[in-house]
């Protein structure tokens, strides 16, 4: 898959012609936005988000059966969006990073237009991805026992939720 216009609308349409498999097709996309490599280019891992927003904003469409599909891309939105932080994090290259940015940001404003989601939900999402904090564990590990969610974890579910971002809430 690219950025491409042409093939991500050819991907979508295969989601849309196999809409009775929306349960694993979003597991797909789930696993192909969450779990890839690390060695998976900001260019990749782009062109699954954009394939993710058109499913996304052709949920609503009168096909029996799409809106089965937005459940179940927003529930593993928030940790696509900690992935894709990380990922953003771990680029060096300062124009390869603008650019993945600019697309993602892009993506972003896009279903905060179409209202897709409560704007407080878009905005924790943009909240993680433009986080610089790394949160690898939502439970401090002490002695073998699991301690109350740390204070990093906590910011984080919360920036997830649209309901803390660091300072103030972006524009």
């Amino acid at each position: 898959l690219t950025t491409s216009r042409q093939a991500v609308g050819e991907a979508m349409a295969f989601c849309y012609d196999h809409v009775e498999s929306a349960p694993d097709i979003s597991e797909v996309l789930r696993r192909s936005l969450c779990r890839c490599a690390a060695t998976t280019s900001l260019s990749k891992r782009a062109a699954r988000l954009y394939l993710c927003s058109d499913v996304l904003r052709n949920s609503s469409q009168p096909l029996r059966g799409a809106q089965a599909f937005r459940p179940k891309i927003q529930a593993f939105l928030p940790e696509a969006f900690t992935k894709l932080s990380a990922a953003r994090r771990l680029t060096s290259s300062k124009k390869p990073r603008d650019g993945f940015d600019q697309r993602v940001g892009a993506t972003l404003r896009a279903w905060a237009r179409w209202s897709l989601f409560p704007p407080a939900f878009v905005h924790g999402l943009e909240a993680e991805f433009f986080s610089e904090e790394a949160d690898d564990d939502a439970h401090a590990h002490r002695g073998g026992e699991l301690d109350a969610p740390s204070v990093a974890a906590l910011r984080r579910r919360a920036r997830q939720a649209g309901v803390y971002d660091g300072d103030a809430w972006r524009d």
